[in-house]
């Protein structure tokens, strides 16, 4: 795994912190209509991107892997950004237990990020062992937890300390008008023709007021980006791309 780099530190236009990714499908369990549209697969075109994704997914699963992990996250420069899976998910109960107790070992982290795997963490709290207060979990749509016989388990998980909300990926006949900056983004022509078909979808879907994401995670918001913000508590939604 040697010069690899563990987290994708460099940033871009989209996502300016510091991400750890492996790879999709196979380490989601909660996985549902979402694999119809998953973004993560299109990173394959890049070998670099799939590479970090099939050897951080290697390292989850050794003793070595794991403490290079850990080397690497520690060494994260102080009240940085962090999310946890662009692509892939928490796949068991180990994984989670493993995050969870490196995130409280750097209280100084704003660590955030998406799943479908919500029996995990609702094992988790099971345990009886505290979730981390610098960990703020987005619950992710498309999972096979939408479907009503599980109505149950989505009424747990949304009561964990850790939830903020939800975020939800909607189909509309509009894709999401282009920009470096959210700011460009929502200066555009077609901003406001975008925002209302992305909440009319969600509205189809049940979802009362929603916030509209524009695609890029870390200026969205003037102090808080969106999903890392735990007083936004409303669904936060974007058309599937």
């Amino acid at each position: 795994y040697k010069g690899l780099e563990v987290f994708a530190s460099d940033g871009n236009n989209k996502l300016p912190f510091h991400a750890f990714s492996a790879l999709p499908m196979i380490t989601c369990p909660g996985l549902g209509d979402c694999l119809a549209f998953c973004y993560s697969f299109k990173a394959f075109r890049y070998p670099g991107a799939f590479m970090r994704q099939l050897v951080n997914t290697c390292r989850l699963m050794s003793v070595k892997g794991r403490q290079e992990i850990t080397n690497a996250f520690m060494a994260i420069p102080n009240n940085e950004t962090v999310r946890l899976y662009v692509d892939g998910d928490i796949h068991n109960l180990t994984t989670l237990t493993y995050w969870f107790n490196l995130a409280k070992a750097r209280p100084d982290l704003r660590i955030y990020g998406y799943s479908k795997s919500w029996e995990i963490f609702l094992d988790y709290a099971k345990t009886g062992q505290d979730f981390p207060t610098n960990y703020i979990l987005n619950l992710s749509g498309g999972s096979k937890y939408e479907s009503p016989i599980f109505a149950n388990i989505k009424a747990q998980v949304s009561q964990l300390p850790i939830v903020r909300g939800e975020f939800i990926a909607v189909k509309t006949g509009i894709h999401m008008p282009k920009g470096n900056t959210s700011k460009e983004i929502r200066k555009s022509d077609n901003w406001l023709k975008y925002q209302q078909a992305v909440m009319d979808a969600a509205k189809k879907l049940g979802y009362g007021k929603t916030y509209v994401c524009p695609g890029r995670c870390g200026d969205c918001s003037i102090k808080i980006h969106a999903c890392g913000n735990p007083a936004l508590t409303i669904p936060i939604a974007i058309a599937v791309h």
